[in-house]
């Protein structure tokens, strides 16, 4: 794309995430026919869009909206990378929180040749454990330098296969200040219990409001018998702060208690 680089877009990191929105937008919404000039195609309808009022707001919406992000993801299949465009969806606690390194954090997702739900326990496909256990160990690479290493990843996610990457940046967040700022999981001697555990801060969430350190109670004792701990990731909630979030998602009842 010499001729959209030659205009400019690349000089200044918010024209270059409109730019990028753009070639987003026409990738999933417009027809492209690629026997013909589809390069001549693009710039044609760059300029044509790159004024649109309502693409313009749409743009803006996700720096309006915490709650909300463009991301793009990484599909792998059993013989390729697919790359994909960015789509908006719900953020969680860790993004929110690192947000101006969002093009850092790329979404992974193991699937078959057919972009589904792989299962990859019969005989004819455990020789791909190994192919999916060289990823998430050593990574991947995007072109020859763009090293992207294994992260972390929400419960749900486990259950798709899918996990957060985050690309090696000169200058960018790495994963040791990511997880810093996340708690302290140390005493969690059981590996799969620690993943779980930072697992929670990668669970989509909506940001509701910022408690200042006096409004938060941290020393509540967990309810325990038998060597088990029934209040294990649960919390305590204000009715206030309870009912806040009812008026603001008009529910007509509140559970919480």
């Amino acid at each position: 794309m010499r001729e959209i680089n030659a205009g400019g877009w690349n000089n200044q990191e918010r024209t270059a995430d409109y730019g990028a929105f753009l070639i987003d937008h026409i990738n999933l919404f417009e027809e492209l026919d690629f026997k013909d000039d589809s390069g001549t195609t693009i710039i044609g309808l760059f300029s044509k869009l790159v004024h649109n009022e309502v693409i313009k707001e749409e743009f803006k919406k996700i720096d309006r909206e915490q709650n909300l992000i463009r991301q793009r993801r990484v599909l792998v299949t059993p013989t390729l990378f697919h790359f994909t465009v960015a789509r908006e969806e719900e953020s969680n606690k860790v993004l929110r929180q690192f947000k101006e390194y969002l093009p850092q954090f790329i979404r992974l997702s193991f699937v078959t040749d057919n972009l589904e739900k792989g299962f990859y326990f019969g005989d004819r496909e455990r020789f791909l454990l190994g192919y999916i256990h060289s990823i998430l160990k050593n990574g991947f690479y995007v072109g020859r330098s763009l090293k992207n290493t294994f992260l972390s990843y929400s419960n749900s996610q486990l259950k798709n296969h899918t996990s957060w990457f985050l690309s090696e940046v000169e200058g960018g967040i790495n994963e040791k200040t990511i997880i810093g700022q996340m708690g302290d999981f140390s005493k969690e001697k059981n590996i799969l219990k620690r993943y779980a555990r930072r697992g929670q801060c990668f669970s989509t969430t909506k940001n509701m409001f910022t408690l200042r350190k006096d409004e938060v109670v941290m020393d509540y004792p967990d309810i325990e018998a038998n060597g088990f701990c029934f209040s294990d990731g649960c919390g305590f909630i204000h009715p206030d702060a309870a009912m806040e979030i009812a008026k603001r998602y008009k529910f007509t009842n509140v559970s919480a208690f």
